[in-house]
């Protein structure tokens, strides 16, 4: 934001400079003196302004001193101008502040002269004219980074001539490039402050002058010296070019200005410059802080007035050895390679620490992730565990469950098995008192009816048994069969030999035989829906025959309410 506007306020101020005023131009009090050293070559310092001298030509400069300057000039311009001057710069950490002060005085005593009757007649009485001007100044300078730097000089002016006074104030703006060490570039603009801003010269008796804006700039090489373009021990050699250029003066030409420095020796300069038409020739002589500048300058137009200047100057060139700088500088810049190897070793550290602090936390979080997975694990171990014991549980909860309905049924079908067996057990029985009935009257025709009879009533007793009890009748057939074999062969011995029976008794023990091998398993139980009619219409016959069948209804009556008790 400073920056900013600094370079505003060039701008501002060159733009206000550059306007052309209706008034009067004024000789600038302050536009002669450049400073001895300046003077001494050729006035081209705008682009060196390393030191103190930068107030007067380039106030942007000061910026680049380190320590607190001062310098005092005194001289004769024309063996009738005397000009004193005297300046002193304060750099702090915000810029680098400046005072200086300029003053002349020329004056003289003469006697008027007037032409009375076409005679010129001198008078008796002197006359005296004087001319004072003093100028202050009042600077500032700051450096935006190594190579621009920027300056301003607030000048007040002060003016008597004769018995006439006049005062005004104007300013200086200067900027500086230092790309290299060996080249710089510099621009003064110098009284470019407004009139509306004050920037004029107003007169005692109302008349009002401006003062001519010049535009100052050059270059400036190091040739040969320490960080120059050439090395040759503690020699040093500068070269400057200044032009200067008035935009409000169109009868002034554009005026160029040269100089050389030359330093053989640490303690002596040698200066020469070109200053438009005229010669300069200078000379510096420097003792520990201080430095003593005597400058030249004869003018073409006055070959016989010299203008000579002196100069003390204070804190200007504490200069060094330039091998003790060099080795200084070598020292200083092993003392920055140490430090940067112990920056760098130390951000190493820091780096091999933070990335030892990273695999750290890396395997604290792999053994944190590696424990949760494994309690994770455990817990799905112990969950399925449980589930398993659970499961384990519920399942031989549910075989002794199935166990115990096993049993249960078990019992309740061997308890219906047993009633079941008791029960037809019974139907035999009557079947056999029955057949034994009817064979005490048939004879042995009823005696084999009988057995038949009982027979089969033993068999339909087992039958029922079986389907009823839901045994497998594949493993149970062979058994059954057997069994039924060895009762039907028993059957036949103790009927044999039989005696001729009736057509009806035939048939019964036809249809008792069929039965037989029913319920054996040598025919199929489909056979028994045509069996059972048979023998119930031979039962029939012969019942109505015997006159027994309300006898048989009875036992079959009873029989059968038993069985459906007992099932019940």
């Amino acid at each position: 934001m400073k920056k900013f506007c600094l370079i505003a306020l060039f701008f501002l101020c060159l733009s206000g400079g550059l306007v052309l005023a209706a008034n009067k131009t004024a000789d600038d009090p302050a536009g002669f003196i450049f400073g001895v050293r300046p003077m001494g070559m050729g006035n081209a310092f705008s682009a060196l302004a390393d030191d103190i001298n930068a107030l007067f030509v380039n106030p942007a400069g000061l910026a680049s001193l380190n320590h607190v300057q001062a310098t005092s000039f005194s001289g004769k311009f024309l063996n009738e101008v005397n000009y004193f001057s005297f300046a002193a710069a304060f750099p702090t950490l915000r810029g680098t502040f400046g005072v200086g002060y300029i003053g002349s005085d020329f004056g003289f005593t003469a006697f008027d002269t007037y032409v009375s009757g076409g005679q010129i007649t001198t008078s008796t009485e002197a006359v005296s004219f004087s001319d004072n001007d003093s100028t202050w100044l009042l600077s500032y300078s700051t450096a935006f980074n190594k190579t621009f730097s920027f300056g301003a000089a607030l000048k007040l002016f002060t003016k008597k001539l004769a018995t006439t006074t006049a005062a005004g104030r104007e300013l200086d703006l200067g900027i500086l490039f230092k790309p290299r060490p060996n080249f710089s570039a510099g621009l003064t603009a110098k009284n470019l402050l407004p009139e509306g801003m004050g920037g004029k010269l107003e007169w005692s008796g109302g008349t009002i002058e401006d003062l001519p804006t010049l535009f100052k700039g050059g270059i400036s090489l190091k040739i040969i010296g320490h960080d120059g373009f050439y090395k040759r021990g503690n020699e040093k050699l500068l070269f400057n070019i200044d032009a200067d250029y008035y935009p409000n003066l169109s009868n002034v030409p554009l005026a160029f200005h040269t100089g050389l420095e030359w330093s053989p020796l640490r303690f002596l300069d040698l200066r020469l410059g070109f200053d438009q038409s005229s010669l300069t020739a200078g000379i510096g002589l420097k003792r520990g802080k201080f430095r003593f500048d005597y400058t030249y300058n004869q003018f073409a137009s006055f070959p016989d007035a010299g203008n000579n200047f002196f100069a003390i100057n204070y804190g200007l060139f504490e200069e060094e050895d330039y091998e003790a700088q060099e080795a200084k500088l070598a020292q200083e810049k092993k003392e920055r390679e140490a430090r940067e190897l112990a920056e760098k070793e130390r951000k190493e550290k820091e780096n091999r620490l933070r990335e030892q602090q990273r695999e750290l936390e890396r395997a604290q979080r792999e053994i944190r992730a590696k424990e949760a997975r494994e309690a994770k694990l455990r817990q799905e171990a112990e969950s399925k565990k449980l589930e398993e014991e659970k499961k384990k549980q519920d399942q031989e909860k549910s075989l002794k469950e199935r166990e115990e309905r096993s049993i249960k049924q078990r019992e309740e079908g061997e308890r219906a098995a047993k009633n079941r067996e008791q029960f037809f057990k019974g139907i035999g029985g009557a079947f056999g008192a029955m057949g034994q009935g009817i064979g005490s009257v048939f004879g042995n025709a009823g005696q084999g009816i009988g057995s038949a009879f009982g027979a089969a009533g033993n068999n339909v007793g087992k039958a029922w048994n079986d389907l009823l009890a839901e045994r497998p009748r594949e493993k149970e057939k062979e058994k059954e069969k057997e069994k039924k074999t060895e009762k039907v062969k028993e059957a036949p011995e103790k009927v044999e030999p039989p005696l001729p029976p009736q057509q009806e008794v035939v048939e019964i023990q036809q249809s008792f035989e069929e039965l037989q091998k029913v319920f054996s398993g040598e025919k199929p139980l489909s056979e028994l829906g045509r069996i059972a009619p048979q023998i119930a219409t031979s039962f029939l016959v012969l019942a109505l025959k015997l006159i027994i069948f309300p006898i048989v209804l009875l036992v079959i009556f009873v029989l059968f309410k038993e069985w459906d008790r007992r099932t019940q």
